[in-house]
């Protein structure tokens, strides 16, 4: 559901349903990776909410809400990402309480400061999209049909039941293949696309 009604000629998408207790499991694992430090699971918290002016738990779990679906669309460029952020075609879609969400979102544009006015959203029914791209927020403000075309369901099995959804269509617009040159072009120009589905049943992931 996070990714069906995005829009078809996607060039990228990924969705994922968030359990219950997800931010706990998160600070956790990134407190377990500095095995060797004295860094706690508290400190990670601590170092989290002073870099974005957000509380932990409770605005995570906002922003988080049921589901976070990410995508980009063909006119994406990964060389101009860092240097021109309002004009590329990619956004998050966060699936929840659109109030608390927004209320988190203001917080940490608040703490951003002058850049905070970069991070735009609007709300789409009960979801809230995020984007620097204006443009891009208003396509996404349009139900899509992706999840209906016949290459997401040839590469992501058994979408309908996932708890995460990963697709990516490498002829949108041929994208990959015109920031490539040389070798890589000619390596990259037969990809069509990639998907992966996860899934669970009986308390188990395939």
């Amino acid at each position: 559901d996070l990714v069906s009604d995005l829009p078809s000629n996607s060039a990228a998408a990924f969705g994922a349903g968030l359990a219950d207790g997800w931010v706990d499991a998160l600070f956790r694992q990134l407190a377990n990776e500095f095995l060797f430090s004295d860094t706690t699971e508290d400190k990670t918290i601590k170092a989290f909410e002073k870099a974005t002016g957000l509380d932990v738990p409770s605005d995570l779990e906002a922003l988080g809400g049921d589901g976070v679906s990410v995508v980009a669309g063909p006119n994406l460029s990964f060389d101009d990402l860092s240097t021109d952020p309002e004009g590329q075609q990619i956004a998050a879609r966060l699936s929840g309480d659109p109030d608390k969400i927004e209320a988190a979102l203001d917080k940490l544009r608040a703490h951003l400061g002058a850049d905070g006015a970069k991070l735009l959203s609007q709300r789409v029914g009960d979801d809230v999209v995020v984007s620097a791209n204006a443009d891009y927020l208003k396509d996404l403000a349009k139900s899509g049909s992706l999840g209906d075309s016949d290459l997401f369901r040839a590469v992501v099995p058994d979408a309908d039941g996932a708890t995460t959804v990963s697709f990516v269509n490498f002829d949108a617009d041929d994208w990959l293949a015109k920031q490539s040159s040389g070798s890589d072009r000619a390596d990259v120009e037969p990809l069509k696309a990639l998907g992966m589905s996860v899934t669970k049943e009986d308390g188990q992931q395939h």
